[in-house]
């Protein structure tokens, strides 16, 4: 293949000719190949009335369940501008699913600083991440409003790469 310029931009910039430049394929496989297992049980933090609990929610749950539900329901009527219901909300569910353990906090609008094609002037803000100590980030949420399809696939992967390359150097 044609040597492809590689040049630092925006994850918003990015287009097809972008992928092979990086060299970045897409593959699907099945999440329990992804995961290594098929989860069959609802996680120990989460209370199996939240499955049947209905929005905006009653009284008869349990604390945690009933937060959980006013996330949710924020986020399903927040208003342009309002984008932080979905990080708050996306920021609980990880807490209920044990996934900020002793040593890991969840972190919003967090910065990465980088380098892409000699530039380190570079960040990358997650919306939402996992991280371990003060350098290891462990899993990274972004949230994003494009349309589902080509456009979709490419921010997200430049963004988790942006965030991946950070995250190992």
């Amino acid at each position: 293949m044609a040597n492809i310029i590689r040049s630092a931009k925006s994850g918003s910039d990015w287009t097809s000719n972008d992928l092979p430049a990086y060299n970045i394929g897409l593959h699907r496989q099945p999440a329990d190949t992804f995961f290594g297992y098929t989860p069959n049980t609802i996680p120990d933090g989460i209370d199996p009335a939240f499955l049947t609990a209905t929005v905006p929610p009653n009284g008869n749950l349990s604390d945690h369940t009933y937060r959980l539900l006013q996330y949710l329901h924020l986020v399903t009527h927040a208003n342009s501008g309002q984008e932080s219901a979905i990080h708050d909300f996306a920021k609980e569910l990880l807490r209920l699913l044990g996934f900020e353990e002793r040593g890991t906090l969840l972190r919003s609008r967090y910065y990465i600083p980088f380098m892409i094609c000699g530039d380190d002037r570079r960040v990358a803000q997650t919306d939402l991440c996992l991280v371990q100590g003060t350098t290891t980030i462990l899993l990274v949420i972004q949230e994003d409003n494009t349309d589902i399809g080509s456009t979709l696939k490419l921010l997200l992967l430049s963004n988790t790469t942006t965030q991946f390359a950070t995250a190992v150097v």
